[in-house]
Parts: C-alpha cells; sequence; structure tokens
C-alpha cells in the first residue's frame, strides 16, 4: 500500500493528538456549538445570536442558515441533517435572519 506519511510522522501526529477522523471532528464542532447555542437561549430567551454578545456563536448560525439554504435545494456539500434541523427548530432557531431583526426592533 502507497503511503505518503511516514510511520514516524503517524507517530510525532498522534503525539500531538492530531484527530484522524474529520467526520468525528466536525460532529463534535457541531455539538459543541449547538450546547454553546442552548446555553445563548438559556441566558436571553431567544435563538438569535448578537454578534457583540458572542461573535464566534453569530458566525456558526449564519454558517448554519447558508448550509440549510443549501440542504433545501438539494446541494449535497450542505453540511446540515435533517437531525441538526430538527434540534435547530427545538430551541426557536431563526432561519430568516433579517425578518426576524427587523420584529425584534419592532417590539
Amino acid at each position: 500500500e502507497l503511503s505518503l506519511i511516514t510511520k514516524k510522522q503517524i507517530e510525532l501526529l498522534n503525539k500531538v493528538g492530531f484527530e484522524w477522523n474529520i467526520i468525528c471532528t466536525l460532529e463534535s464542532r457541531w455539538n459543541t456549538r449547538y450546547e454553546e447555542l442552548l446555553s445563548y437561549v438559556q441566558d436571553f430567551g431567544h435563538a438569535q445570536v448578537s454578534k457583540s454578545r458572542n461573535p464566534p456563536l453569530a458566525v456558526w448560525s449564519q454558517s448554519q442558515r447558508v448550509n440549510y439554504k443549501k440542504f433545501q435545494t438539494g446541494d449535497f456539500s450542505s453540511e446540515i441533517t435533517e437531525r441538526k434541523v430538527g434540534l435547530l427548530n427545538l430551541v426557536g432557531f431563526e432561519w430568516k435572519c433579517s425578518e426576524y431583526s427587523w420584529y425584534r426592533r419592532y417590539e
């Protein structure tokens, strides 16, 4: 079997905690952000994340919206799944950010 990486390089990467299974890593990162979103909802009563309060979570939220649009059109590059959409819906995630923002400002 042809390998572009040596056993020594593998050992060194393992030593520093290199994550070999990228799918697990991506799923783990998503779950971590989702847990942050749950905390945000508990603290602020809604899932519309403010960039001023939590910039990384706000970027993640926007990424979910982008991936959801891809998902709806059948774009296979979307990283969102039905399970993730369901979990986000459970906490009242707003898929159309601009509409939600308008109503929040109106109130």
